[in-house]
């Protein structure tokens, strides 16, 4: 049994390695198989890893290229980001210096004023005390403001219990209450002309120190300007002549008001005043204005008075202004053809100019040894307007005299003589006046510019 038992086993296990066998076979085939698939398999893994590194280094190569248009995007967006950046700092550099310079300028001006301080008149004993600002504002600002625009004021005071702002032109900060403001105009803010302007405004007599006006820098050289308003004619001053205002000493007047002669004839004027520098008067009857100067001329001149002081005359290629026949010793000889055209114009115009009132003439004052002799000249401005007021500016240049009226030149006179200054005050409004105010009463030691002038007439006079 045991053998039996054995022998199958032995039998069963042969077929076992016969299949075996088969298994080594099929294994050969595998081996067979294997060859190929080896030679198959190493050939294409060479090439998939030849692709493999061609792919590496195309994938280096464009992430190279990749890099390097995103540093060049970068670099290009750079400038376009610093750009940008510039434009907002200098955006914001420039708001800045604005604010600034409001800051500094307008709020300083603004917000300097003083509480507890009045802008008060230096002088309250002088009639010059009629504030050129004197209304009801919402605040000192306003207040400020209102002075800002007006070249009669270097100050103001402003209640804040009753809104109310005055302003003056020469004035000086004093303590006073807690309900009071006050501001100084800046010392650069005062304008050249209104630091000329002698007085504001005057309704009644009055002087002017001569301090205040400096001898001329060219001693023939001056101007005077003022805003004059004639309110009623005819009062108990009319058949007189009127004082406006005269530059000259009051020896003459022998009285302890200064008051002039009333009288209805010029010569007893410049009898008592024979030294005006200037003199201005309204006419006894009519509402004419004169205005006077002391000249002094040379009596051996050859000087001729012509109507107008720049016309040309030429003779023969030689040309000579009429203000050099007339202000210069001419050589007789010489210009005789010049003179003598001269004359013949003013023969021939002599008919057309006795139809025009004479508004120019002189009187002689005195004769000197060196043959100079002193006169009183005067130019007359006919119809002067009543009850509005009117500019004029009196404008000296030796012997040429110009004559504005509100913003234009009027006349311009060719006097006999040159101006004589003095040093002595300025008398307005003397008895006999008229009934009428004067405004804004300014004087130059020099012969103005029209462009001064012009400033003059901008500053408005103070209301009534």
């Amino acid at each position: 049994m045991d053998n039996k038992d054995k022998e199958p086993k032995n039998n069963n296990d042969k077929p076992k390695n016969n299949n075996d066998k088969p298994k080594n076979n099929n294994d050969k085939p595998k081996n067979n198989n294997d060859k190929p698939k080896n030679n198959n398999s190493i050939k294409p893994k060479n090439n998939n890893d030849n692709t493999t590194t061609e792919n590496k280094i195309n994938l280096l190569l464009k992430r190279n290229k990749n890099s390097k248009e995103n540093k060049n995007n970068d670099n290009n967006n750079k400038p376009k980001i610093n750009r940008t950046v510039l434009l907002i700092l200098l955006g914001l550099i420039i708001v800045g210096g604005i604010v600034l310079f409001v800051f500094i300028f307008y709020k300083k001006d603004k917000e300097t004023y003083k509480v507890g301080f009045s802008y008060s008149p230096k002088d309250i004993t002088n009639i010059d005390i009629n504030p050129p600002i004197d209304k009801k504002t919402e605040n000192i600002n306003q207040c400020i403001d209102e002075c800002n625009l007006n070249g009669n004021c270097n100050g103001v005071t402003f209640n804040k219990d009753t809104y109310k702002c005055k302003g003056y032109k020469n004035g000086m900060l004093v303590k006073t209450s807690p309900t009071m403001y006050a501001w100084e105009k800046p010392r650069e803010k005062k304008s050249k002309e209104s630091e000329i302007i002698l007085l504001t405004k005057t309704y009644q007599q009055t002087t002017v120190d001569p301090g205040r006006m400096p001898f001329p820098y060219e001693v023939y050289n001056l101007n005077f300007s003022f805003w004059l308003k004639i309110i009623d004619w005819y009062n108990s001053t009319h058949s007189y002549w009127k004082c406006v205002f005269f530059k000259s000493s009051t020896d003459n007047l022998n009285n302890k008001y200064n008051k002039v002669i009333k009288t209805t004839n010029w010569e007893d004027i410049v009898k008592e005043l024979p030294d005006q520098c200037i003199g201005v008067w309204l006419a006894p009857f009519t509402n004419n204005l004169r205005i006077c100067v002391s000249t002094e001329r040379n009596m051996n001149d050859n000087k001729i008075s012509f109507p107008h002081p720049n016309k040309q005359i030429c003779v023969n290629n030689s040309c000579l202004y009429t203000s050099d026949l007339s202000t210069k010793h001419i050589d007789g000889d010489q210009y005789k053809e010049h003179i003598k055209i001269m004359k013949q114009y003013l023969e021939d115009n002599e008919g057309k100019k006795s139809e025009k009132p004479k508004t120019q003439g002189y009187i002689p004052i005195k004769t000197k040894a060196d043959d100079k002799q002193q006169i009183m000249e005067h130019f007359d401005i006919l119809n002067i307007p009543v009850g509005e007021s009117i500019f004029i500016s009196v404008n000296i240049n030796k012997t040429i005299m110009e004559i504005y009226i509100n913003d234009k030149l009027n006349y311009i006179i060719n006097l006999e003589g040159k101006a004589i200054c003095n040093t002595n005050q300025l008398n307005v409004k003397n008895e006999p006046t008229f009934n009428g105010n004067l405004y804004n009463i300014s004087y130059l030691p020099y012969f103005a510019s029209f462009k001064e002038i012009k400033n003059l007439y901008k500053i408005d006079p103070p209301k009534d």
